[in-house]
């Protein structure tokens, strides 16, 4: 029986799906063409992904226990890390959470780009 995920987990999840919707489903090359400028573009602040599921920007701190839930999914299915698109914005990139959750590489850089490249992902999270 699959794990149950935390209902805001499916919530974050479900943003993250509808972000790489509108901001991924126009690229056709591969994810080693990924530039920079299409990283910046495609990726959402911790905070700014709270706000559009209507959680308190205070879980920005904890939001790695509920992505993780999301690489989870994600890997459980041979998807990329659909989580890689959630960043902390004084990084630029995710917090050290994000190497120890389930499918991530040592190289942020190259998942993001898998993510972004990639034309699988589902609409919503289904159990």
């Amino acid at each position: 029986m699959p794990k149950k995920i935390n209902p805001l987990s499916y919530d974050l999840g479900n943003a993250l799906f509808k972000r790489h919707q509108e901001k991924c489903s126009g690229f056709n090359g591969t994810a080693e063409s990924v530039t920079e400028n299409q990283i910046k573009e495609a990726t959402i602040s911790y905070k700014a992904l709270l706000i559009k599921v209507g959680a308190p920007e205070s879980l920005a701190e904890s939001i790695g226990t509920y992505l993780g839930e999301v690489a989870e999914w994600c890997d459980a299915r041979s998807m990329p890390p659909v989580n890689a698109l959630a960043i902390n914005a004084s990084l630029g990139m995710p917090g050290v959470g994000y190497f120890t959750a389930a499918g991530a590489s040592e190289k942020w850089q190259n998942d993001v780009r898998k993510c972004i490249a990639f034309k699988g992902y589902p609409a919503r999270m289904s159990n």
